[in-house]
């Protein structure tokens, strides 16, 4: 989801916040893009954090669907 908007991000520092990098993000955010020297960088290097915070949103997704399927599952047993 990030990599949609990563070009406006990247300047603003939202990409950072995003990921979960709070420090950085901020310094972004009060630097410009750290005088677009950050922005550059990060064109590079938040493709692979993207990657992982979207795998992380993913698994937690899939995890909550199983949990509520166990409990569906549990509920139909008890009924009958």
């Amino acid at each position: 989801m990030l990599s949609l908007f990563t070009p406006v991000a990247a300047f603003s520092g939202i990409d950072r916040l995003y990921i979960g990098d709070i420090t950085l993000g901020i310094v972004k955010i009060l630097t410009c893009g750290g005088l677009l020297v950050w922005t550059i960088v990060d064109w590079f290097l938040i493709m692979d954090a993207t990657r992982d915070k979207n795998a992380e949103i993913l698994q937690n997704a899939l995890m909550g669907l199983a949990y509520a399927r166990l409990v569906v599952d549990q509920n139909h047993r008890e009924q009958f």
